[in-house]
């Protein structure tokens, strides 16, 4: 859960008092995203600072996916930051960050006397809106588009965990076929073929596994018999040292 830390500021829009909060928190294929228009304004590929800089949203979550848009055709991924909330309560300031802003240690789990460094570097590259009361829309009031670190390319972006996710396509054809007692790893290449290699994928097998997990849970508990089978069958391709037998009535061994 996120951590709040406030204090009070004033806004020059209209001088009314507002809450200060800083929030310590932490689609579509690449070819869509460069020919995307971005309703009205150049495509992300052609796209400039200064362009951004001017750029004006309807709304704080057309400016917000804005920037996640922008990030993933770049090759890195965003944490929100800062909000500022009026005496109502709306929120009429947001900062977004680069993933890897900050210079955090956290302990290592195993040795609670050892840190070990976290993969921020202290990146600078951020985005901040703020509400305009008198146009009533947001406008960027500071954009920083300089890292500190090598962008992930276009045929790793997949990987980045923000990224990484099943298409409800995906997991109607996963669903479809572990019905029919098709194990995991051949969904996966099944898959893979489907969409040209794994690059095409938009996830990882390990994603996959637990998509694949969490549904056959869910299925049990629902008193699904088949499902119970799926799922055993299921950790028994994950997982070498695991296995099963099934008779009347069922028995298992787990090793």
């Amino acid at each position: 859960m996120s951590k709040y830390s406030e204090s009070t500021l004033h806004l020059d829009s209209d001088g009314e008092e507002v809450e200060f909060t800083s929030v310590n928190g932490d689609g579509s294929d690449r070819d869509t995203l460069e020919k995307e228009d971005c309703n009205g304004h150049k495509c992300l590929s052609e796209v400039t600072d200064e362009d951004i800089r001017a750029r004006e949203f309807s709304t704080e979550e057309e400016a917000i996916q804005f920037y996640i848009t922008y990030a993933h055709f770049h090759g890195f991924a965003v944490r929100k930051d800062d909000i500022v909330r009026d005496h109502k309560r709306k929120i009429v300031f947001r900062q977004l960050l680069c993933n890897k802003e900050g210079k955090s240690e956290r302990k290592n789990k195993k040795n609670e006397d050892k840190y070990r460094p976290t993969m921020r570097t202290g990146c600078l590259a951020r985005f901040r809106v703020a509400y305009d009361y008198v146009r009533k829309l947001w406008r960027v009031t500071k954009f920083e588009s300089s890292h500190n670190h090598k962008l992930t390319p276009a045929r790793f972006i997949h990987l980045i965990p923000n990224y990484r996710k099943l298409s409800e396509a995906d997991k109607e054809v996963v669903n479809g076929l572990h019905s029919q007692g098709v194990r995991t790893c051949h969904i996966l290449g099944f898959l893979m073929g489907q969409k040209g290699g794994h690059e095409n994928l938009g996830f990882i097998k390990k994603d996959l596994y637990n998509y694949t997990h969490h549904q056959g849970r869910v299925r049990i508990e629902g008193g699904d018999t088949f499902a119970t089978l799926s799922y055993f069958q299921g950790k028994a391709d994950s997982d070498s040292t695991f296995f099963f037998l099934q008779s009347l009535p069922l028995q298992m061994t787990g090793g």
